[in-house]
């Protein structure tokens, strides 16, 4: 498991942050459907959260476009405080991986396994 992950944002996130208060994130306002739940996304690669970055600048308004930039938050993450909380890690796309992906998008409905994060 990584020590450093980022997550990729705007200089305003209505979703999850504020940029008065980049410490303080609500998990209650992301998406359910989603690859692996609802949940605060990071990743230890900086390209790709980058990149994510600038592409949400895409979708603010007119008004605000001019003061929104893309910003990354950097966390170092303390390894023994996060082997107490339920959770899996997945290496690499594997079998296991894709199976957890498709529980989360499909619902609890339509759930094929136990691998899911609903």
């Amino acid at each position: 498991m990584p020590k450093i992950v980022y997550h990729g944002t705007t200089s305003y996130d209505k979703q999850y942050l504020s940029l008065t208060n980049i410490n303080t994130i609500d998990l209650t306002k992301g998406n359910k459907k989603v690859d692996f739940g609802q949940e605060f996304y990071v990743t230890s690669i900086y390209k790709q959260v980058l990149a994510f970055a600038r592409y949400r600048t895409n979708f603010v308004n007119d008004n605000e476009a001019k003061l929104v930039r893309p910003i990354i938050i950097k966390y170092q993450l303390d390894i023994d405080l996060m082997r107490k909380f339920r959770g899996q890690v997945f290496p690499c796309p594997c079998e296991e991986w894709a199976e957890f992906v498709y529980n989360n998008r499909v619902g609890e409905r339509f759930v094929i396994s136990n691998s899911h994060n609903i």
